[in-house]
């Protein structure tokens, strides 16, 4: 096992993940038990890996461990999109578990097209929360997708955090993000520069107790 500040790894000779794992250094703040995933797929979708591996440094200085888990793409290519999101979850619940990193639920951060992988694996796994980055707007929006996949449909009792234009956000409260119990906190940002996004992402983990 590699080490493990900044440490990159492959969890298993089966699986082409990559795991970038970042330990709080001494003298942080705090030390945080609830770990931060962020979740990338990026041979499927380039978008969803953007300044994480920046962003994923910056918030393990403030004291969480934090994993960045780079998911490949099914090594024989598959024309169903839930086969496709059932192969991601099944990459990251691997990375996780050899990662030896996740003791606690996790919160979990995605941007882009991975919003589907990140939404895939809470619907069926234990986590925190969730921070999603400028995710698609429906899952019809999705180009990328081999072929149509059903809204989600999970109970959101658990906090979410949503950066996007003001127009997306708009379209995700009235299609998918419909929140009355106060769960769900978003962050409307014409543009999403990598210090913008840490600190929305670093003023959610503080607001919701992390």
């Amino acid at each position: 096992m590699a080490t493990r500040r900044g440490a990159r790894y492959a969890p298993s000779a089966r699986s082409l993940s990559t795991v970038t794992i970042h330990i709080p250094p001494e003298g942080a703040p705090r030390e945080s038990p609830t770990p931060v995933v962020f979740v990338s797929a990026s041979a499927w979708d380039k978008a969803s890996n953007i300044d994480i591996d920046y962003i994923s440094t910056e918030i393990a200085k403030t004291g969480f461990t934090c994993l960045a888990c780079d998911l490949p793409m099914p090594e024989e290519p598959t024309g169903d999109s839930k086969a496709l999101m059932r192969h991601f979850e099944h990459q990251l619940v691997d990375s996780l578990a050899r990662s030896g990193e996740v003791m606690f639920p996790p919160v979990i951060v995605a941007r882009s097209a991975a919003a589907l992988v990140a939404q895939t694996f809470i619907s069926s796994h234990r986590a925190s929360g969730m921070f999603l980055i400028s995710p698609p707007t429906s899952n019809a929006a999705v180009k990328l997708l081999p072929s149509p996949l059903e809204e989600f449909n999970y109970e959101m009792k658990f906090p979410i955090g949503i950066i996007g234009t003001a127009r997306e956000i708009d379209t995700m409260r009235r299609h998918r993000f419909q929140d009355d119990q106060g769960y769900v906190d978003t962050y409307g940002l014409e543009e999403h520069g990598r210090l913008d996004v840490l600190e929305s992402l670093n003023s959610w983990l503080d607001e919701r107790g992390f």
